[in-house]
């Protein structure tokens, strides 16, 4: 509501969370526990959800994108942080054809449902080979990467590897 007092008439997300690995799980930060208590407690109900939705994005699916559509269960819904990741420790090793794979996925993701209204991709340049996390369409030196032209095409693919 304070956003609101001081941005008056602009678009506000409500309330942006992170599709991690188990939306669902029993601790207090996941997902869908954390949005069902936000909930008993905004008032008015928010118009707009932010998504960082790179769980499904990266591993091909639409299961969590699905169950936040639902738990939210109206308003506009902004993918405000998406990629393909070229590299997350042991879990993605380096691998820039498997994110522009993975950003073909996000395309689709978007088309899925209405409420999806916009879609922010992050990262545009990426680490060099060995940092934690690297999401860049560029490499460190500004060379395309092939999931760059994925982007510029806005071109859509089946989630699956």
């Amino acid at each position: 509501m304070a956003a609101r007092r001081v941005f008056k008439g602009a678009k506000i997300t409500g309330l942006d969370v992170l599709d991690a690995r188990n939306i669902s799980c029993p601790q207090t930060d996941c997902a869908l526990k954390y949005i069902r208590t936000f909930l008993k407690y905004a008032k008015p109900r928010p118009k707009y959800w932010g998504l960082h939705n790179y769980a499904d994005t990266n591993r091909f699916s639409m299961s969590r994108t699905k169950a936040i559509l639902k738990a939210t269960k109206s308003g506009d819904i902004w993918l405000t942080e998406t990629g393909g990741i070229v590299s997350l420790g042991k879990n993605f090793p380096f691998s820039p054809s498997r994110a522009a794979k993975a950003l073909g996925c996000m395309f689709t993701l978007a088309k899925t449902n209405k409420r999806i209204r916009r879609l922010y991709v992050y990262s545009f340049y990426g680490l060099p080979k060995g940092k934690l996390f690297d999401a860049g369409l560029l490499n460190a030196t500004g060379a395309k990467r092939p999931g760059y032209d994925v982007v510029r095409k806005r071109k859509a693919r089946r989630c699956h590897k």
